[in-house]
């Protein structure tokens, strides 16, 4: 299982579509000058993998620590980056017992040029982070919801799939968080349609969902946290296909728990 696939997970944000039509509350990050603002980035993964029908859960726990940096340039749009990323693993055997843990450094990753409402100029881009830090993509007033599309990539052995669904979030009120009055948004996501070509032979299934609650100031346009539980379940089985090269059998699970907080701001 590689690292970088655990601790980033690739989704198309295709369009926006909110329910209010009167004016309201505006979420949108302050790219006004540079800037660069730090936060505090927890990752805890469980994941459970299956390679071959009623054979052994492969398990493993991973936890990654670091920074998250959105970095606000001259031009008012900004490089966002995780540094600094510490990753224990630990995996199991299959009766349970741990094996030797390991520890490393990940790489950092830079994703570059998104402006204040958190899009990007290249729309292939990793955007993970409309997943931690997602923006009304219009006004929203205290009670009111918006539901934007989601679509998500899912390579089915080899073939690459579209998966569809939706982020829902919610502005619920208010509280206090590291000294800020923060705009709470409360999120539930769920990507789940697959339309399956008919050329493509066997079971395929990719059921992403995530409960989450994000802290935003309104005074000083930015987020201060964002707590998001994730659960990822795909299944590729296609050993029913007697004309296949060769059959493949996975069954996975991913539980993902996300912890962001803001540090500091550098001017």
């Amino acid at each position: 299982m590689k690292t970088q696939y655990l601790i980033f997970l690739s989704f198309a944000l295709l369009f926006s579509n909110c329910t209010n039509r009167e004016p309201g509350t505006t979420f949108e990050w302050d790219f006004s000058s540079p800037k660069k603002f730090i936060y505090s980035y927890s990752q805890i993964i469980h994941g459970e993998n299956q390679f071959e029908k009623n054979s052994p859960l492969d398990k493993v726990d991973m936890t990654s620590n670091g920074f998250l940096n959105i970095t606000v340039k001259e031009n008012q749009l900004a490089d966002l980056s995780l540094t600094d990323m510490e990753v224990h693993m630990q995996t199991y055997d299959h009766d349970g017992t741990p094996n030797t843990p390991i520890d490393q450094k990940a790489p950092s990753t830079v994703i570059q040029e998104m402006n204040s409402k958190g899009k990007f100029k290249v729309e292939s881009s990793d955007i993970i982070f409309d997943i931690l830090f997602p923006l009304p993509p219009n006004d929203l007033k205290e009670g009111e919801s918006c539901e934007i599309p989601l679509s998500m990539p899912f390579n089915a052995n080899g073939s690459i799939l579209s998966v569809k669904g939706q982020h829902v979030l919610s502005f619920v009120g208010y509280e206090e968080l590291n000294g800020y009055d923060c705009a709470v948004l409360e999120g539930e996501l769920e990507i789940s349609e697959i339309d399956k070509p008919s050329e493509l032979i066997g079971k395929y299934e990719n059921n992403t969902t995530a409960i989450s609650k994000y802290y935003f100031s309104l005074e000083y346009g930015h987020y201060v946290g964002a707590d998001v539980k994730l659960t990822i379940n795909a299944l590729m089985d296609n050993t029913g296909d007697e004309n296949a090269i060769f059959n493949f059998y996975m069954n996975s699970t991913s539980e993902n728990i996300f912890e962001i907080r803001l540090l500091e701001i550098e001017d």
